[in-house]
């Protein structure tokens, strides 16, 4: 019996250390790149004897699972690490968008009071205009009851016509409130609040005890750009140069009270000291040109540019009149004009593809309201191999051979060039005769 209490006793503890933990942690410190930022997060976890697992949820759906770094274990071993995505899981709305969103509602039935009473006046102002014709049939109508009669259609008319236009103004301003909030609500709406990341992390120990987890890894869609602001009081007095950040995310989740370190650097190149090879030049040969040109990588996405001009020139410096623009992943696009500008509306997009005949093509993220962009020569044609086909000789050469003199149907090695040339000059004489 004490063996069978034990038991019981044992079981929900083997069920407890190997059930799911949703887990809680905070962000602490994030590092923006100019493409990407780098999250850490820190967690107060509880450790007990043997497999322990960790369910770090309400997190980006943009994580690279490959970046993701665990720290601070202490004598614990991770057994893996898994990031999944959540598509029952949604974000919580944010304090901002409800209040946005309550204003947006109060404005809204205030916008439907007013309609309806624009509505009841214009059927009162209907019903007067059908009851204002009077009977000439009528005997007890007198001259001043006429009077009065057209005083009160008159004021009653202008009193309802005044009041359908101070309400159509009040209409006017709260449609241009309730787009205006609209809009702010679509800028507070997170895409991506429909799913939400989350890392199961499993580790084993030997005993209990009490960890403080570090949780790092990296996320898409977050960076930076810088901007700059020059102002002068006067013309004599010196200019103030100003230095500024813009800093965009869209991640999904909610960056507040965090460390924010700004950085040039990239997560996604490797750091590892190239090895460098040699190049020749080729002094002799004068038409010799670079095959690998290089081209410019250090531009960055920056999302605010909604529209994009600029200039496509050749690789002399020439306009390229022609050149095929088109946002990259879709077929919306436009074509340089005559002296090689263009003009296209990229809001939402991220890359812009330049081809032409000939040329390159070439592919460049959208970094500035102005991109001019120099095209590359194709690789040149530097060798043609011309490859022949021969098929067995048919009755139909045969026949032909007894028709015509000097038609060879067969290949004879001790058949000379001089030979062979001379009957071709028979053959040709006796077809313009026999014409």
């Amino acid at each position: 019996m004490k063996n069978l209490l034990l038991l019981y006793f044992l079981l929900p503890l083997s069920i407890f250390a190997n059930s799911e933990k949703p887990t809680t942690s905070k962000i602490e410190k994030v590092t923006v790149y100019l493409e990407g930022a780098s999250i850490e997060r820190t967690s107060s976890i509880n450790l007990i004897s043997g497999e322990n697992t960790f369910v770090f949820n309400n997190l980006s759906p943009d994580i690279d699972e490959n970046s993701i770094q665990v720290s601070g274990l202490g004598d614990a071993s991770i057994i893996s690490i898994v990031f999944n995505i959540d598509f029952l899981e949604k974000k919580e709305t944010s304090q901002e968008y409800k209040s946005v969103e309550n204003l947006l509602k109060t404005f809204q039935q205030q916008k439907n009071q007013i309609e309806n009473e624009i509505t009841g006046y214009n059927e009162e102002l209907q019903l007067l205009q059908k009851n204002q014709r009077i009977n000439s049939d009528a005997t007890n109508l007198t001259v001043e009851m006429i009077k009065e009669m057209s005083v009160y259609y008159r004021n009653r008319v202008t009193e309802i016509k005044n009041e359908i236009f101070k309400q159509q103004l009040l209409l006017s301003e709260l449609s241009k409130s309730i787009s205006a909030h609209q809009s702010e609500l679509l800028k507070l709406d997170d895409s991506k609040k429909e799913q939400r990341g989350e890392i199961t992390l499993k580790l084993n120990n030997q005993k209990p005890a009490n960890l403080v987890l570090k949780l790092k890894y990296n996320i898409k869609n977050a960076g930076w750009f810088p901007l700059y602001d020059i102002r002068a009081t006067n013309t004599s007095s010196p200019i103030e140069f100003s230095y500024k950040a813009n800093v965009y995310q869209q991640s999904g989740t909610d960056w507040e009270n965090v460390n924010v370190v700004l950085s040039t650097g990239d997560p996604n190149t490797n750091n590892i000291k190239p090895t460098l090879f040699p190049k020749y030049l080729n002094f002799n040969n004068r038409s010799y040109a670079s095959r690998t040109p290089v081209r410019n990588t250090s531009r960055k996405y920056n999302p605010t540019i909604h529209k994009v001009s600029g200039t496509v020139y050749d690789d002399t410096g020439l306009p390229l009149p022609g050149v095929n623009v088109i946002i990259a992943g879709t077929s919306q696009g436009t074509q340089t004009d005559f002296d090689g500008n263009y003009a296209i509306d990229v809001q939402g997009y991220r890359e812009l593809t330049y081809s032409y005949v000939g040329f390159e093509t070439e592919k460049l993220p959208i970094y500035a309201s102005t991109m001019n962009v120099s095209m590359i020569v194709g690789s040149a044609l530097e060798e043609v191999v011309v490859t022949g086909y021969s098929s067995p000789i048919s009755e139909k050469s045969d026949w032909l051979a007894n028709r015509a003199k000097g038609i060879v149907t067969s290949y004879d090695p001790s058949t000379s060039y001089s030979e062979a040339e001379n009957l071709q000059q028979d053959n040709s004489t006796m077809i313009k005769e026999s014409g």
